[in-house]
């Protein structure tokens, strides 16, 4: 140990060492000189035999510097320096791959973090690798809970172990004397930060005694980006008493920065007890089971049959995941909700669900199920890239490696060794990819969050490139090094030195062989992702120019909810006639209608029934609907095929009426007639059984790639449910104009209603195809990335192809060969390998569509059509860039190249 640490001292002073050496040698000398003086020597003689008798100078010096150092280390050291002033003296080929590499590293990392954020990340908590979530099997959509079962398993486990909250809502808030403004809500359980370990960055968190029974306080804590939005300072936000829905509440806390949500995608604003939900009318995700024993209470916090909670449990260590805990917590609420059930297969369902826990430092979200594909997808795409950029990078520095084969003859003649002349071409590879990574780390953290918004639209994710993505780059770019050097470490592992000295690569045609593999397969992978592109693009703009079943133009849109604003269901059909009134006095307003969730709007409503009808198709089953205004269908455009539509007259204590879609009266009623028939919500019949009155066109309400859905609608005025979410307006005349004019008569006649998320249904259209349209241009914008590559691939690898053939070239000069033969010579061959690159990669994306992750993401399949529009594109880029190869042979000297012999 002691002679290591004296030789890493050594290390750091051998400046220092070497002049005491020199002093030392300079003594000795000297004294060797005075000695032979005295013995009568001339100066001249008696130095000449001083330095005869010391030894070699130069020896002694490297021995000196080998025991004041670490050899092995030093030789590293000199290769990488070596290696860097090498690539400095060609920078415009240092500067090219350096780019090429930003572009694909940079595009790697971007994807890498975004599917960080989205699928890796865990919750900014303490300790988030204690956190499990409950999930049921079998699977739902979500898992939900009643409140009864959160506080039963609060008292079977530790203090602070449950964290439950409900799904975000949004909700009208006013401060002071300012208009309401929307914000999104959500409510949790007094025990929600201290089971999550959040501590408030101003004032506190939430606490039990804020949400317990029949006593919950009017206390709300805010996110720090809310705060600081609306109140200049985070911390001024703390003790200010703002009115949510209507309902005054008092901010007792800020939440810290770092800590966003607990849902990926999701961005709340304020955090409530859930005690408030029935005096606020939040209104999140929730499933509930009706009964004719007893109606459902409206407070849900006092209800079994209403599961509208979430669970986050932490289990700590050495502890056992409590499983059995969470199961006996929830029978109670499974006993009181089978009793509500008159369908026994539906009980025999219910009885058989089971309930675990499953880890999930991340938290949940639906929106990390809903990305899933296009992560996957995401991800190939920037595989195959990467895979282009190595192979460029790759021929690139095998140009470059065969241009220097003397050297790295005259390297291996003089002794250097195979290894350490591989070691200096990694380092090289390994520069220029550390270089790229950093590059491309920075074009990174510019691109991420553009890309969130284009992948990502209306999600709240984290952007920020933290060390754990600094930490994945480096990985990546010793991949990519490594992947890069393959090709040239493999021409210099086979280089024979006598050969490369005398002019020749010494590897016969297996580098020109090499070189014409790179390219056809570049190609390939280029018309690969051009075809996918222009299918997708193709089939996205049929489905635009396709007829949705509503009407596309002069109709507006807006999203609204009146519980936000403090409304009871007894008070919306009066609010919707004074906004109706109020919007037909704008100019150009022909007419207005309401609907509960809306086309396009990304809100859906279902619920099981049962038809009377013996002879039906479906006597019962699980289906679609939506309640609507009168007009509604006429405004949004809806075809009536038969029958009536929804009128006036359709109020409480009529006769219950429903018009359906031709989708439902096949499905559920085959050969009847619709028109009379009847089906209600209970196994037998009841008084407020639906009558069939009229039936519509089918809509692709859901989205323009679903099918059109099954589905029926119920007067507004006999089913409110939860009230207009929707109004569509339609209109003549100029919509922007119009849009303001809306706005400004629904602020005046409900001042403290919020209506938002103005389009008009054109509008819903392109944003409902938003993420195959981002995927399609991404597809596109990676495409035409890949041709790029790929064209670089055809001037690096034909340029090397030259370089080998020259001699060749040269002795066909000559003879008599014209250079503008060779220019046709070198095109036809560049022509000819994209053209075998454009058959391989059609085949291939023919087949692509039979994988299930591409097939997904495709809105038509791609045909030969799609192929062969890449394979004209790819083959006029070869064409392109093998004019710079060409030109390269054509001005080939043959009397120096044959001097040169």
């Amino acid at each position: 140990m002691r002679a290591l640490l004296n030789r890493l001292r050594d290390a750091f002073r051998r400046r220092a060492i070497a002049d005491e050496f020199a002093e030392e040698q300079a003594f000795h000398l000297a004294e060797l000189e005075r000695t032979q003086r005295e013995r009568g020597a001339s100066p001249e003689e008696a130095r000449r035999v001083a330095a005869r008798a010391f030894g070699n100078d130069t020896r002694a010096r490297e021995e000196l510097r080998l025991q004041a150092g670490f050899p092995a280390w030093d030789n590293l050291a000199n290769d990488l320096r070596h290696a860097g002033r090498g690539l400095a003296r060609r920078p415009w080929l240092t500067g090219s791959v350096v780019a090429i590499l930003v572009l694909g590293l940079g595009a790697a990392a971007t994807i890498e973090s975004l599917i960080d954020a989205v699928f890796v990340r865990p919750l900014p908590v303490a300790r988030p690798g204690e956190l499990y979530a409950a999930v049921v099997s079998p699977p739902r959509a979500i898992d939900l809970v009643s409140r009864g079962t959160v506080r039963r398993l609060e008292a079977a486990l530790p203090p602070d172990s449950v964290a439950a909250y409900g799904g975000g809502a949004d909700g009208s808030v006013q401060i002071g004397a300012q208009p309401a403004l929307r914000a999104n809500l959500r409510l949790v359980n007094g025990r929600f930060f201290a089971a999550l370990g959040v501590a408030a960055q101003a004032g506190r968190v939430l606490a039990d005694a804020d949400d317990q029974p029949g006593r919950p306080g009017d206390v709300a804590v805010a996110s720090f980006a809310w705060a600081k939005a609306h109140f200049g300072e985070a911390a001024a936000a703390v003790g200010q008493t703002v009115f949510v829905n209507r309902v005054p509440i008092a901010i007792v806390g800020v939440l810290p920065r770092h800590f966003r949500e607990v849902a990926v995608g999701q961005l709340t604003d304020l955090w409530l007890p859930a005690g408030l939900q029935p005096r606020l009318r939040v209104s999140g995700n929730r499933s509930s089971i009706e009964g004719d024993d007893r109606p459902n209470d409206p407070d849900w916090n006092r209800e079994e049959r209403v599961s509208w909670l979430q669970l986050l449990v932490r289990v700590r260590p050495g502890e056992p995941v409590p499983d059995g805990a969470l199961q006996r917590a929830w029978e109670v609420q499974r006993d009181d909700a089978a009793r509500a059930l008159d369908d026994p297969e539906d009980r025999q369902e219910l009885l058989h669900w089971t309930w675990r826990l499953v880890p999930a430092p991340g938290g949940q979200s639906r929106f990390r199920e809903s990305f899933r594909t296009t992560g996957w997808l995401l991800g190939g795409v920037v595989g195959v890239m990467l895979l282009l950029v190595c192979t460029n990078v790759s021929g690139i520095l095998l140009v470059r490696t065969m241009a220097r084969h003397r050297e790295i003859g005259v390297r291996l003649a003089m002794g250097a060794g195979t290894f350490r002349v591989l070691r200096l071409g990694f380092f090289e590879a390994a520069i220029l990819a550390l270089v790229g990574g950093a590059g491309g780390w920075f074009l990174a953290s510019g691109l991420l969050p553009a890309a969130v918004r284009v992948l990502a639209p209306g999600q709240d994710i984290d952007t920020g490139l933290g060390g754990r993505s600094l930490f994945a780059m480096l990985p990546l770019a010793v991949a990519t090094a490594a992947l890069s050097a393959a090709a040239p470490l493999a021409w210099i592992s086979r280089v024979a030195p006598l050969a490369a000295l005398s002019g020749h690569g010494g590897l016969g045609r297996a580098p020109i062989r090499m070189g014409r593999m790179l390219v056809v397969a570049q190609f390939a992978i280029a018309v690969t992702v051009v075809a996918l592109a222009t299918a997708l693009g193709t089939g996205l703009r049929r489905v635009l120019d396709a007829d949705p079943g509503f009407a596309r133009d002069q109709v507006e849109t807006a999203l609204l909810n009146p519980a936000d604003a403090g409304y009871d269901l007894q008070a919306v059909i009066p609010m919707m006639e004074r906004l109706r009134e109020a919007a037909l006095r704008v100019p150009g307003v022909a007419a207005v209608g309401f609907s509960s969730n809306g086309i396009l709007a990304g809100s859906q409503s279902s619920s099981g029934i049962f038809v009377r009808n013996p002879k039906a198709r479906v006597p019962r089953g699980q289906y679609q609907h939506d309640s609507v205004s009168p007009g509604f269908l006429d405004v949004a455009g809806i075809p009536l095929l038969r029958g009536r539509g929804i009128r006036d007259s359709d109020q409480p204590g009529t006769q219950r009426v429903v018009v359906v879609n031709t989708a439902f009266a096949r499905e559920v009623f085959g050969g009847l007639d619709p028109i009379g028939q009847s089906f209600g919500f209970d196994a037998k019949p009841t008084k407020d059984d639906w009558t069939v009155v009229g039936i519509v066109a089918d809509v692709r309400e859901n989205g323009l790639l679903d099918p059109a859905p099954a589905l029926f609608y119920t007067p507004l005025a006999q089913w409110q449910d939860r009230g207009p979410g929707f109004v569509a307006v339609r209109f003549a005349g100029a919509e922007p104009a119009l849009r303001k004019g809306l706005r400004e008569a629904f602020a005046r006649a409900e001042p403290g209603l919020v209506v938002g998320d103005w389009k008009s249904l054109r509008g819903r259209m392109v944003s409902d195809l938003r993420t195959p349209l981002v995927t399609a241009r991404l597809e596109g914008l990676f495409g035409g990335c890949a041709l790029l590559l790929a064209a670089s691939g055809i001037v690096g690898a034909l340029g090397y192809l030259v370089i080998l053939r020259q001699r060749e070239i040269a002795l066909r000069l000559a003879i008599g060969a014209s250079p503008g033969m060779l220019l046709r010579g070198v095109l036809g061959d560049s022509v000819r390998l994209s053209a075998l690159g454009c058959v391989i990669g059609t085949g291939v994306v023919l087949l692509l569509p039979l994988l299930p992750a591409v097939k997904a993401v495709l809105v038509e399949q791609p045909g030969f059509g799609s192929a062969l529009v890449a394979a004209l594109v790819a083959v006029a880029a070869a064409l392109v860039a093998g004019l710079i190869p060409a030109r390269r042979a054509a001005r080939i000297d043959p009397n120096l190249m044959l001097k040169a012999e």
